[in-house]
């Protein structure tokens, strides 16, 4: 009862916690530490806090209760001259939420956060398996403590910290603009059935608001908000020009491309039709990265599927890589223009300017009219694309760099929704942040 150190220093982290401001230096409660203004008040919190057989829930009760804790941030104009800084905490301070906190805040208003299965492992920060799951269940790697812990000021496990340092830093406004986390949620909130339900954009605008702010907005923020989503262009929002690569083959009929085939096993980086490519169902067919091998009777398909709307054009080199054997064929898409690949020889690819849409194909098709024995053949593909014909052709596509390991079909990206973009602003904002 004389010196209540361990109970003076729980209640001051408690209030710290609760009120933005400790009643004493967290980190010093020497004999040469000036003495808090409110010395008298900490050391009644102690006490009480010993004789309730240290309960917690019983101090987060009383200050949550207090006439303290539920003062405005507002507070008496003549107050100000006696205690500018609040030492005697006459008014609210207002503060800025920490990073768990703002994380649990913003999963929350998105409707991703679950709370009724508290418990568990921890889980990785940036996984977005992890978006349902508070922040007090995040790992912490001392060893490689994840930026996002880093730009929000989550103290190094390392070091000592009796209290977090607060910053306002580049990284934390970039991170409201393109991290992960945000991106996701805000694309969930704009997607959520009881939005997009609503009658009008003026509805919509009052269900965010009330969703991140559990107000409706002011006039003035309901005519800056329409105008702005009215001004957005819907080009901005469509996926960007991309696709991913295919490995097929089909039946060589001579004629236009029949049906289509994925191959049946992917091992050691190639695909084939057969564990053994001498002895597979269709002999010696097999393309890996940067090569294969054609077999008589048969197509191999190298696709590449576009994922949004431009013009693009194959181009790049396919060369023999063994000594003699008989001629291949090979032509780009709709077998239109068949070519010959002379033993030894090569050929550069390049194709013409092709205006496609998510879900189109470009082709490269070899085959082997001659027969079996036409040796190996490697390639190198790349797709060259631009969303107008003005606009600077840029690498779009490249086979080696993403040759496929799946024969899953990626999503095809959708496009983004500008309201999604409001929800990342109003998350970005003071109001949010803030405590009042």
């Amino acid at each position: 009862p004389a010196n209540p150190l361990t109970s003076r220093v729980m209640v001051n982290r408690v209030w710290a916690w609760h009120f933005g401001t400790p009643l004493a230096d967290p980190g010093d409660f020497g004999v040469q530490q000036a003495a808090p203004p409110l010395l008298p008040l900490l050391d009644w919190l102690a006490i009480r806090f010993n004789e309730q057989g240290g309960s917690l829930k019983k101090l987060h009760r009383l200050l949550l209760t207090s006439q303290a804790f539920r003062l405005a941030a507002d507070g008496p104009e003549a107050n100000r001259p006696i205690d500018e800084s609040n030492t005697l905490f006459w008014k609210w301070n207002r503060r800025r939420v920490d990073f768990e906190g703002m994380r649990d805040r913003l999963l929350a208003t998105a409707g991703t956060l679950d709370t009724s299965a508290p418990g568990g492992r921890s889980v990785l920060l940036d996984n977005a398996s992890s978006d349902a799951r508070r922040s007090v269940y995040v790992f912490v790697d001392r060893y490689a403590l994840p930026s996002t812990f880093v730009s929000f000021d989550l103290p190094h496990p390392d070091h000592h910290s009796p209290k977090r340092v607060e910053t306002s830093v580049p990284q934390q406004a970039l991170y409201f603009l393109n991290g992960p986390l945000v991106l996701r949620q805000a694309a969930k909130l704009a997607a959520d059935p009881a939005f997009r339900n609503l009658p009008d954009d003026s509805a919509r605008l009052r269900w965010v608001y009330g969703k991140i702010y559990q107000r409706e907005p002011s006039a003035a923020e309901t005519r800056d908000a329409l105008k702005w989503l009215a001004s957005a262009d819907p080009a901005d929002y469509q996926p960007r020009l991309g696709g991913t690569w295919e490995i097929r083959h089909a039946l060589d009929t001579g004629g236009p491309l029949g049906e289509v085939l994925p191959f049946p096993i992917f091992s050691n980086n190639v695909w084939k039709t057969g564990p053994d490519p001498a002895t597979a169902p269709i002999r010696w067919l097999n393309a890996g990265a940067t090569g294969g091998h054609v077999s008589a009777g048969h197509v191999l398909v190298l696709r590449w599927r576009a994922l949004a709307s431009g013009q693009v054009r194959m181009v790049g080199k396919i060369e023999r890589t063994q000594k003699g054997g008989v001629p291949l064929a090979w032509e780009i898409s709709n077998r239109t223009a068949r070519h010959v690949l002379a033993p030894e020889g090569n050929a550069k690819i390049e194709g013409e300017w092709t205006q496609v849409v998510a879900g189109d194909t470009v082709d490269l098709l070899l085959s082997a009219p001659n027969g079996d024995n036409c040796g190996g053949v490697s390639w190198n593909l790349r797709i060259l694309g631009r969303e107008t014909p003005e606009a600077e052709a840029a690498e779009v596509g490249n086979l080696r760099a993403q040759f496929p390991t799946s024969d899953s079909p990626p999503p095809v990206p959708a496009a983004a929704d500008p309201w999604a973009d409001l929800i990342q602003m109003l998350w970005a904002s003071n109001e949010f942040h803030f405590i009042d």
